[in-house]
């Protein structure tokens, strides 16, 4: 099994989850899945319960980075989200080549 998905539901602070991986012990891939598979069990609906917003989901992610999930990711990722939020129905690109360039590392 690929290691990016064998390990994405690691917490990045190597707490409690399966193998207890910290950081950069996880796979790229599997960060990165990390932050999109929580964004999509946020925001999709299920049986049980109707699925948040997708502003809500990216607070919830915000709130977490470095400890659920790579602060580097997550925040590229928000932001990514929050341009196709704010762009979505305008009628212009949704670009992921920002002019002020990606975000800092915290």
């Amino acid at each position: 099994m690929e290691p990016g998905v064998k390990h994405h539901h690691e917490r990045y602070d190597g707490m409690e989850y399966s193998n207890g991986l910290p950081g950069d012990d996880i796979a790229l891939f599997g960060r990165n899945i990390a932050v999109a598979d929580a964004s999509d069990a946020m925001t999709s609906d299920k049986a049980y319960r109707t699925g948040m917003s997708m502003e809500k989901a990216l607070e919830i992610i915000e709130e977490s980075m470095g400890r659920q999930w790579d602060p580097y990711l997550a925040k590229c990722f928000i932001k990514m989200k929050r341009k196709e939020l704010f762009f979505s129905g305008t009628g212009k690109p949704n670009r992921l080549n920002d002019p002020d360039g990606p975000p800092s590392i915290p």
